[in-house]
C-alpha cells in the first residue's frame, strides 16, 4: 500500500548497503545480490516516480552511505532507462548487478569522499583509477563468470575522450556506456563537503551537452524529465514546491 512504500523503500536500501559493506565475503555473494535486487526491481516498477524521488533528493543526512546510495540509485536509473530502452530480462538483470557491483573495490572510499573537505590524496587517486579493474577482480573472485557484466564494470570509466581511465571507450558495450553516464548523472544529485547538490534541470542539461544524441544518455534524460520527482521548484505564484509526479 501506498503508506508502506518509504519504510519498505529504507528496507531495501539498507539490505543493500550491508551487502556492499560484506563485499564478497558474503557467502554467497551473487545469490544475496540477487535477493537484494528484487524488492528494488519491485519498488522501482511499483512506483517509479517514488524512486526517481528518492534519487533526486537524496539523502544528505546520510552523507557517510553515500557509496551504498548512490549504487543503489545508478541501479534504479539503468533499470528505468533500460525499459525504455526495450533491454529483455536478462540484459536488465545484468544492468542491476553491474551498476551495483562496478563500485565494489571503493564503496567505502567514497563514503569518505562524500565528506572529506581537503582535495583528494595521491593515494586515494590511486585507488580512484584503479577501481574498475579491482571491482571486477573481486567479482571473479565471488564467482562472477558473465564476461559482459565484467566488462561492463571494467569500462564504466571508459569515456571516448581524453579524461577516460583505465582506457578509452570504443569497445565498451551498451551497457557500460549506460553506466558512465547513470553513475554521472544520479551523482550531481549527491552534496559533497564540499559542494551542494546540483539543481535537476541543469544536471540534466549538462549531461545532454556532453554528448547530445546519444541513445543511453537520451534515454536517462526521458526517464527523468527537466524537473523530476524530488526536484524543488518555484512556481508562479512564488512559492516554493516539490513535484511528486
Amino acid at each position: 500500500k501506498p503508506h508502506e512504500l518509504p519504510s519498505l523503500w529504507s528496507e531495501s536500501l539498507d539490505r543493500i548497503g550491508r551487502l556492499l559493506r560484506a563485499g564478497i565475503e558474503q557467502p554467497d555473494f551473487v545469490d544475496a545480490l540477487d535477493q537484494a535486487i528484487d524488492p528494488l526491481w519491485a519498488l522501482t516498477r511499483r512506483d517509479a516516480d517514488l524512486a526517481l524521488f528518492r534519487i533526486v533528493l537524496m539523502d544528505a543526512v546520510k552523507s557517510r552511505q553515500y557509496g551504498h546510495r548512490h549504487a543503489a540509485h545508478v541501479a534504479m536509473a539503468v533499470l528505468l532507462a533500460g525499459q525504455r530502452l526495450e533491454w529483455s530480462p536478462t540484459e536488465l538483470r545484468r544492468a542491476t548487478r553491474a551498476a551495483l557491483t562496478m563500485n565494489l573495490s571503493i564503496i567505502e572510499l567514497q563514503n569518505l569522499l562524500s565528506v572529506q573537505a581537503h582535495p583528494v590524496s595521491d593515494a586515494q587517486r590511486q585507488q580512484i583509477q584503479g577501481h574498475p579493474e579491482r571491482s571486477a577482480q573481486l567479482l571473479q573472485q565471488a564467482g562472477v563468470d558473465d564476461t559482459d557484466w565484467l566488462q561492463a564494470v571494467r569500462l564504466h570509466h571508459a569515456y571516448d575522450d581524453e579524461t577516460g581511465y583505465p582506457q578509452r571507450g570504443a569497445d565498451a558495450s551498451e551497457l557500460a556506456q549506460l553506466l558512465q553516464r547513470a553513475d554521472i548523472y544520479t551523482a550531481k544529485f549527491g552534496a559533497r563537503a564540499t559542494r551542494g547538490p546540483l539543481a535537476a534541470d541543469t544536471a540534466a542539461r549538462a549531461l545532454y551537452q556532453r554528448d547530445r544524441g546519444h541513445p543511453m544518455t537520451a534515454a536517462l534524460v526521458k526517464v527523468f524529465g527537466l524537473y523530476p520527482p524530488g526536484c524543488i521548484v518555484r512556481l508562479a505564484s512564488g512559492e516554493v514546491a516539490v513535484v511528486a509526479r
